[in-house]
């Protein structure tokens, strides 16, 4: 058995397992927080030692065996842990929600994780959880681990199986609706989502956001760079390797200047989706910023859940029927459509990147060289339409949508003339 089949097995049985929560009483969350509950459950096996996870879970106040909600799996990114607000968000939306810690992290003081700069985390298990027959959990190994022949011991192996593991938890709670339970992640945890709904097809919808397929696609960043190592990562880690068997409807949400993933990526990674499932959406914002708060912020990938899975307003759909510099968009918006607007963005440089002051941000982030020019568009009805300006050499259309007063932001792909 070779190791892609390995990884295929043991995801496979990961469906059928439902850990048991265990809980974590010393740290219970005070304050707005109170409700949630902090538990740790077993994770994959590490060689012949098995590991324990420890996660945040929490319902919202109406859900019962007669009530029952939608849920979600949260998974963080790179500097992360198990996110408190987070929970409470998707709480506070009606969902169920379990967000773990993906890097064998526990916390070290109650309420820890109610903050991004939130330090209250120590790596390894507690003396008080050490047992003979467990071990830690791996950290982030940066994908440098995947030329271990052993893939029990990669960290990528557990932080996909724990996110498996986790819509088992979600699935069995008499409180969730069982076909219902969809997964996001930021970041490091958008690689994750990405590859997890290529192996668990039991998701109702899946939220990346930053990080897709296609990273060695990229023109520049760390993932390109991780991918294209001659290690083994691209090949048991690609999720576009396995995006064929990805049919639930896939929100994909990124920053149009990361300085990690790419307007490339995601729009190719959409184009493999949405063959499967036209109810894709792609979501490139502008000014969005990396970080796990500011992906929180954004309204599309709330809007999108409550499409999918509580009949709420469809994002709006764009049909790419652009012919060189002349735009000819079709767009399918929800009924509840209250004004749409276009938006061209374009680039006059071919894509070069480097370290410099840019936003806010340190000048060790290494960022577009350009800024986004725009340019707006004519809509009529369904239909949006103009010219690109002559001195782009490449472009997407942003499409602004208005329902309930709230603007959603939907996209069509990167296109280089």
């Amino acid at each position: 058995m070779n190791r892609s089949q390995q990884l295929e097995l043991a995801f496979t049985q990961a469906e059928n397992i439902t850990p048991i929560l265990n809980d974590m009483p010393e740290f219970a969350p005070t304050g707005a927080y109170s409700y949630i509950r902090p538990v740790w459950f077993e994770g994959m096996n590490k060689g012949d030692k098995k590991t324990k996870v420890f996660a945040y879970i929490g319902f919202p106040e109406n859900a019962s065996a007669h009530s029952k909600v939608p849920a979600i799996v949260l998974v963080h990114g790179g500097g992360g842990h198990a996110f408190l607000p987070w929970v409470k968000m998707w709480n506070d939306r009606g969902y169920a929600a379990i967000a773990m810690d993906d890097t064998g992290y526990f916390p070290t003081a109650i309420n820890a994780g109610d903050s991004e700069t939130c330090k209250n985390w120590e790596f390894g298990l507690p003396e008080y959880l050490k047992e003979p027959d467990y071990t830690d959990a791996p950290n982030n190994d940066d994908l440098t681990s995947s030329a271990n022949e052993d893939v029990s011991t990669m960290w990528m192996y557990h932080a996909v199986g724990q996110a498996i593991l986790a819509v088992s938890i979600l699935r069995a709670d008499e409180r969730v609706e069982s076909s219902k339970v969809g997964l996001t992640g930021i970041s490091w945890g958008g690689l994750i989502t990405s590859i997890t709904m290529g192996y668990d097809d039991r998701l109702a919808f899946a939220i990346p956001v930053y990080c897709t397929g296609y990273s060695a696609s990229n023109p520049w960043g760390g993932m390109k760079e991780r991918f294209s190592r001659d290690n083994g990562t691209a090949e048991l880690w690609s999720p576009e390797a396995r995006y064929d068997k990805v049919k639930m409807p896939v929100l994909w949400s990124c920053w149009n200047d990361d300085n990690g993933m790419s307007v490339q990526s995601n729009s190719l990674s959409y184009l493999d989706g949405v063959k499967n499932n036209p109810e894709d959406r792609l979501s490139i914002r502008h000014m969005m910023f990396h970080s796990h708060s500011c992906s929180w912020c954004v309204p599309e990938n709330m809007a999108f859940a409550d499409s999918v899975v509580k009949g709420g307003a469809r994002l709006t759909g764009i049909e790419n029927n652009t012919v060189g510099r002349s735009i000819s968009l079709t767009l399918t918006p929800d009924s509840s459509a209250e004004g749409i607007t276009a938006t061209v963005f374009y680039l006059t440089k071919e894509i070069t990147h480097s370290r410099f002051k840019k936003y806010h941000y340190d000048p060790w982030h290494e960022f577009l060289e350009e800024y986004w020019n725009t340019a707006p568009l004519t809509v009529e009805g369904n239909k949006v339409s103009g010219e690109v300006p002559a001195d782009a050499l490449s472009y997407y259309v942003e499409i602004k949508t208005l329902i309930g007063g709230t603007e959603y932001v939907t996209s069509s792909v990167y296109t280089e003339l």
